[in-house]
């Protein structure tokens, strides 16, 4: 039995701090997938001072403080969800 989707997502905030600087590029686009998923639209993602999100999800996030990696998530447009 799978346990209910809120188990998996729709946080409003995730800590990830100091984490990504340890993975190589490949890993961390798995990483940023399941960090995005994992957050609430809107939700806030905040990062070490030494990472970013990576290229293939800069346009999932937007930086929302000059002082420290903190990011929301942008709202998905209906072309921009992937279909299974």
């Amino acid at each position: 039995m799978v346990p209910p989707e809120s188990i998996f997502g729709n946080f409003d905030l995730v800590l990830c701090r100091n984490l990504l600087i340890y993975f190589n590029t490949d890993y961390q686009d798995t990483l940023f997938a399941k960090l995005h998923h994992a957050l609430a639209p809107n939700g806030i993602l905040i990062l070490g001072d030494a990472e970013a999100p990576t290229l293939k999800y800069q346009h999932s996030f937007s930086r929302i403080m000059e002082f420290g990696p903190i990011y929301r998530k942008k709202q998905e447009k209906p072309h921009d969800i992937q279909r299974s």
